[in-house]
């Protein structure tokens, strides 16, 4: 499938995630999730970066959550969440492999991440917590390259 194709796919998938639906969201991420974990958009940085900000700007929060004495969250709400990290950290990965995307703005992006997956270990369910902790791995191992550090 061409490049151009799935950038108008995950577009539309993206915009699936902003309706009310819980499942329907959860759904929306996992496919943008394995959709960036298949596909290398090398030569669309711009359009990757677009929905890293969009993802990023639109967090999901767990709902109804106050920690282990109070209300448990819906196992629903807590996959919704785990399916946003992982898609989340799909697409970063993917922004920091693309051509033409300075240093300087992986970083930024990377520290953004870094930010909203942190937010995740306060007031969140074991998995969750997992999840962002995985997320967080992957972008040190995965994200981070050498010559970020030596222009």
């Amino acid at each position: 499938m061409p490049l151009s194709v799935c950038a108008d796919i995950d577009t539309k998938v993206l915009r699936l995630a902003t309706v009310e639906e819980s499942n329907l969201k959860t759904h929306a991420y996992l496919t943008l999730e394995v959709l960036y974990a298949s596909r290398r958009f090398h030569t669309n940085g711009d359009h990757v970066e677009m929905m890293l900000r969009s993802m990023l700007e639109n967090q999901e929060v767990l709902s109804g959550y106050k920690g282990s004495t109070q209300m448990t969250a819906s196992e629903h709400d807590e996959m919704r969440v785990i399916a946003y990290i992982q898609s989340t950290t799909q697409v970063m990965l993917n922004f920091a492999t693309a051509q033409g995307v300075r240093s300087s703005e992986v970083l930024r992006y990377i520290s953004t991440c870094f930010s909203v997956f942190c937010e995740y270990f306060q007031n969140t369910t074991v998995r969750i917590r997992n999840a962002a902790f995985s997320a967080l791995r992957m972008i040190l191992q995965q994200g981070l390259k050498r010559e970020y550090f030596t222009e």
